[in-house]
């Protein structure tokens, strides 16, 4: 009977896994909040959930909150959700549904199809390395970023509708840090030590 329930226990554990990784944001040096990102495996489901919350005094204490939602069946984007929000107040929402032979993207009022397959995003950038991959899909702007390789283990992702540009550098497969330039400001997201 032991011996049944060490291989039941065993196959559950390699089938059901859960993740989160903790990054600081930081800007001129100063923490001003917190991204956390959680996979979670189940069969053939993934789903990911990352969270972020900013707060920045400028003469106001302003409250910058970002949620994503991302569910992957059979190693592709089913649906995903990307909700922003500004001192408490939803600012912008965005939800991308798979559809048959393409995927439904809808942003405020405005909706598009986006065709082709979604196998790897944004949302799994802190889990996986981007490796062979020349472009990525981004659920909160719902089309692909191009990707290009700078280093090694070092990649720069640019949104092609502001030229704004991430640089991510990975150890062991894992984002270690995200260095995201706007046009005005740039600020760092570095992951936390355990």
């Amino acid at each position: 009977m032991r011996i049944i329930s060490l291989y039941i226990l065993l196959n559950i554990s390699s089938i059901c896994w859960s993740q989160s990784l903790s990054y600081d944001i930081l800007f001129n040096g100063h923490d001003i909040g917190e991204l956390i990102s959680t996979s979670t495996r189940n069969g053939n489901m993934l789903d990911i959930l990352v969270t972020s919350k900013v707060t920045a005094k400028i003469v106001i204490t302003i409250e910058v909150e970002y949620i994503m939602k991302s569910k992957f069946i059979d190693n592709e984007l089913y649906y995903s959700s990307v909700t922003t929000y500004l001192n408490e107040n939803q600012r912008s929402s965005t939800t991308v549904l798979k559809k048959d032979g393409y995927y439904l993207v809808t942003s405020g009022d405005e909706s598009w199809n986006f065709n082709g397959k979604i196998m790897y995003s944004e949302a799994m950038m802190c889990f996986s390395e981007p490796k062979n991959h020349s472009s990525i899909f981004s659920e909160y702007v719902g089309l692909n970023k191009p990707l290009s390789k700078i280093d090694m283990n070092k990649y720069r992702l640019l949104n092609p509708l502001n030229n704004n540009y991430a640089d991510n550098i990975y150890s062991n497969g894992i984002l270690q840090k995200s260095t995201v330039h706007y046009t005005l400001a740039t600020f760092i997201i570095q992951k936390k030590n355990p």
